[in-house]
């Protein structure tokens, strides 16, 4: 009854088609079918994610009465997801890097993915608390940028020097001694395991990111299917990162100098891919998971998960102290940080604005370019 809901729904997929054939066989082999209409949770950029509610078929095939006793018979939740076409080699090390963290049960259990890595099916893991990690993209106006934290850093007494380093900078003078709240105890825990997972294949340095957009937009042109308006507004946007870059390259080069080792990157964390539930956090969407810089997703975290300046401080302390192999002093390079990583996303929604000729990219570029410029 509900699967031509979902054909409908996967219609904005790639291959509907064959996608619908394959979700199907899924359903077939664990002797279950929807028992719910199927429910878009995202259609973003990157991805398609519908929730799938299910129960058991009456009748197990082959097998003559059910008794559903057999945990693939067991009444469940899923969350399909439609790739948007990628190399099979990315969808391959994505797949991998998900599969370490769940793990660790750091992310909800992938349970199938299709062959050619089109479509993934995984748990459904609601967060117990909306929005407790703050509203992520939806509210840019919070977003954290460096001035921000360096404001909020010198209210605490910290003595942040300039960033022309060339080694681990000297120690601040600064204290941490306010308890985290319990979801922040529970991610800065997460954000520690995440750390020490097996590095995956593929490496990717803050400085060589950047320039591969970089080099991206040198290659391309807005869509002739804009408005002239938007066209000038995409180009002017393209002049700006580079000069940027040009004023801007040597110094947030050092970030790459002092940390030259790589560690386990999600690399795209953010409230919409944390999810806080019975006392833990999961992570989710390992699409930009890479061996990448050891202090990226703690970046991620402060420049978007709207922390109070007190606890932001206080979690990139403790984060620094915890961790193995970094020290206090390097939270010096936070604001480096930030303005990579801002920098970074106005590099990143200038090319999808290309890429997929959406408009709202170019909104979104705006947005991150507050950031960087604030």
């Amino acid at each position: 009854m509900y699967l031509k809901q979902l054909a409908a729904l996967l219609a904005r997929a790639p291959q509907a088609a064959t996608a619908l054939t394959a979700v199907v066989a899924v359903f077939n082999a664990r002797q279950l079918q929807l028992s719910a209409p199927p429910n878009l949770l995202t259609s973003g950029l990157n991805n398609l994610n519908v929730l799938l509610t299910l129960e058991p078929m009456s009748k197990c095939a082959g097998q003559g009465a059910c008794d559903n006793s057999s945990e693939h018979c067991a009444a469940s939740q899923w969350v399909l997801r439609c790739n948007t076409p990628q190399p099979l080699a990315l969808r391959q090390q994505e797949v991998q890097a998900w599969q370490a963290a769940a793990s660790a049960q750091l992310a909800p259990p992938l349970l199938w993915h299709s062959e050619d890595y089109q479509l993934f099916i995984s748990e459904y893991c609601p967060s117990s608390c909306a929005d407790i990690f703050g509203q992520g993209f939806a509210a840019p106006a919070k977003f954290t940028s460096a001035s921000d934290w360096l404001s909020a850093m010198a209210h605490q007494g910290s003595t942040i020097s300039s960033l022309k380093l060339e080694r681990a900078p000297p120690s601040p003078k600064i204290t941490f001694t306010e308890p985290l709240a319990p979801h922040l105890a529970a991610l800065l825990t997460m954000l520690l395991q995440l750390s020490r997972l097996p590095l995956p294949q593929r490496h990717m340095s803050t400085g060589a990111q950047i320039e591969g957009y970089l080099q991206a937009l040198m290659q391309r042109a807005p869509s002739a299917r804009w408005p002239v308006a938007e066209q000038q507004r995409w180009y002017q946007a393209q002049t700006q990162v580079m000069q940027y870059w040009q004023v801007n390259s040597k110094r947030l080069a050092v970030v790459d100098k002092v940390l030259t080792w790589s560690q386990f990157s999600h690399r795209d964390l953010h409230p919409d891919n944390l999810l806080w539930r019975q006392g833990q956090v999961y992570c989710l969407d390992f699409e930009f998971c890479c061996a990448g810089h050891p202090l990226w997703d703690l970046t991620s975290i402060v420049a978007t998960c709207q922390l109070p300046p007190r606890q932001a401080s206080t979690f990139c302390g403790r984060y620094l102290q915890a961790h193995p192999h970094l020290t206090l002093a390097h939270i010096e390079l936070m604001p480096a940080m930030l303005d990579s990583y801002w920098f970074t996303a106005c590099c990143w929604a200038l090319n999808q604005a290309r890429d997929t000729q959406s408009l709202d990219c170019l909104d979104w570029f705006d947005s991150f370019w507050q950031v960087v410029t604030k």
